[in-house]
């Protein structure tokens, strides 16, 4: 099979492909995408493959939704950070999902499961608007606070005080909006499933922010926007062009 990889976390890009080369080498991995962008231009191209190994949330938006957006006919196998509770609605669309961190076996399964229903002719049509709705009615319920260690001290922050999260030198951190930094164990990936996405956007590689921590705005170049925050910050505010089109749709909530 001709498989396409669509993914934005690098580590975990890498991750895929490796186990998809050592342990089912008779696959071919024919594009490695990492956002909608890429992916509606790699439809475009007129380009084929047999099965697309799909991350459900990318930098630019849901990937369900543009499935059904798109009219995508490949057969797609998620993988995905969600819970049990909502993959449930996975199981009841009959569709595979990879629950990440991926385990070997659990990749080899789900492709066999793919060659067996299309040796059965049992492939059937996936409702990405059920299963989009189904993942926007859980994701209704986000966390509150965070629980910060630092030293032998611990410190619950309201998430809803933090006016950004950014990466430096590796090290993830909060500035909230009384101007105090502190040191958080979680990473931006992790955040973005914590985290309300009507009030928070992740607008580049090293840098998540509430939308009462933007100030002002100013046209960067055709496809990017440079932010002002407050409470000021060196951190990179640059929204990257390949989320620029989702974050002018967040704005506009």
């Amino acid at each position: 099979m001709k498989i396409i990889l669509l993914e934005d976390e690098v580590p975990a890009l890498q991750r895929l492909e490796n186990m998809l080369l050592t342990h089912l080498p008779q696959h071919e991995v024919v594009a490695r995408l990492d956002s909608l962008q890429a992916a509606r231009e790699w439809l475009e191209s007129g380009a084929k493959a047999d099965l697309l190994l799909a991350d459900i949330q990318l930098g630019d938006g849901m990937s369900l939704g543009f499935f059904k957006e798109e009219n995508w006919q490949i057969p797609v196998i998620f993988t995905t950070a969600y819970d049990d509770y909502t993959l449930q609605a996975f199981k009841l669309n009959s569709i595979d999902y990879l629950l990440k961190p991926i385990k070997v076996e659990e990749l080899m399964g789900a492709i066999q499961k793919h060659e067996k229903q299309l040796t059965e002719k049992q492939a059937g049509w996936i409702d990405y608007a059920q299963l989009a709705d189904a993942l926007n009615k859980r994701q209704q319920q986000f966390q509150t606070r965070l629980l910060i260690r630092y030293g032998q001290t611990l410190k619950a922050v309201e998430i809803d005080s933090v006016a950004y999260f950014y990466v430096d030198n590796r090290v993830v951190s909060l500035h909230g909006f009384d101007g105090k930094n502190l040191p958080i164990d979680q990473t931006l990936e992790e955040l973005e499933q914590l985290l309300d996405p009507k009030k928070f956007f992740r607008i580049n590689r090293k840098v998540i922010v509430h939308i009462r921590a933007i100030k002002s705005m100013h046209a960067y170049s055709r496809a990017r926007v440079h932010l002002k925050l407050e409470p000021d910050t060196e951190a990179d505010t640059l929204v990257s062009s390949e989320r620029s089109p989702s974050f002018k749709k967040w704005l506009e909530g």
